[in-house]
């Protein structure tokens, strides 16, 4: 299994804007193969700081979500809305 962690930093007052794309394609993502959870959480302290945590069944999964129709079209969208990311991919151990 796969956990993903994306951390971004929006410009001022974009961050809405972002969550709304990310709903816009979150039904098609939990529907994919191998999609465990995908979720949205945005910082309960800086309104413009949205994470995304997935955790996904194996590498072959998450690399079939990342080239899917749905993320292609919406994600180049959501980075045009950033400062900044941080996306880090971890392996569970235990």
């Amino acid at each position: 299994m796969l956990v993903v962690v994306a951390k971004a930093v929006y410009k001022d007052g974009e961050s809405e804007k972002a969550i709304k794309l990310f709903k816009d394609m979150i039904q098609a993502v939990w529907e994919e193969d191998g999609c465990i959870k995908y979720n949205i959480y945005q910082d309960i302290n800086d309104v413009d700081v949205v994470t995304v945590i997935e955790e996904w069944d194996s590498e072959e999964e998450l690399k079939k979500h990342i080239q899917s129709e749905h993320y292609l079209r919406t994600i180049p969208s959501i980075r045009e809305l950033r400062i900044s990311s941080e996306i880090n991919i971890y392996k569970k151990i235990v």
